[in-house]
């Protein structure tokens, strides 16, 4: 049976209690929640109570699914806990977070190391809502569509959350020396 066939019939089965079903659709999103988590809240252990908690409510509220893409309902949750736990604790310094590359030498993983870093401690520059949106569209490959189901607003707002924040985001990394060469504005480059 094809992954989303089994989706189906696992949500039919969760919402009818079956934890084992519930179970499963969980080990096929906890490595997407809980890496967006980590991109929205930049800490690991925040980020993994943000997943805890965002599975649990997905649990209690499983029969209010009406359907359509259950990626974004669970993504929604998660997004939706990344920003109470927001509201409750103080603005921290990003953490060191390891994204996967294949890199064809040593050199260039180290470059890449430090670009990734760049990035993250440019994500923490954005407001709550520009991260967001820069992180469902760019990093998880959300549509707009998805995306604006995710955050709860209007797409023309997905799409200026979205633009403000690459701007920024741009802008940010224009001032670091890490940037490629094909990514600075032709007066930049030597």
């Amino acid at each position: 049976m094809p992954d989303h066939d089994q989706e189906l019939v696992d949500i039919a089965l969760a919402k009818q209690g079956d934890i084992f079903s519930f179970n499963r659709l969980v080990g096929g999103y906890q490595t997407r929640a809980y890496n967006l988590s980590l991109r929205l809240l930049r800490d690991r252990d925040e980020a993994l109570d943000a997943c805890q908690e965002s599975f649990l409510k997905a649990w209690k509220k499983l029969k209010d699914f009406k359907g359509g893409s259950f990626k974004a309902w669970m993504l929604k949750i998660v997004v939706n806990s990344c920003r109470d736990q927001q509201r409750k604790k103080k603005p921290t310094i990003p953490m060191d977070m390891d994204i996967s590359s294949l890199a064809t030498s040593v050199e260039e993983e180290a470059l890449r190391h430090e670009l990734e870093q760049e990035i993250l401690k440019g994500l923490s520059c954005l407001n709550f809502g520009e991260r967001s949106a820069v992180t469902l569209f760019d990093m998880e490959g959300l549509s707009y569509q998805e995306a604006a189901e995710v955050m709860s607003c209007p797409l023309g707002t997905v799409k200026s959350r979205l633009s403000s924040g690459r701007r920024k985001l741009r802008d940010f990394l224009l001032k670091s020396e890490l940037l490629p060469s094909q990514f600075r504005p032709k007066s930049d480059v030597v």
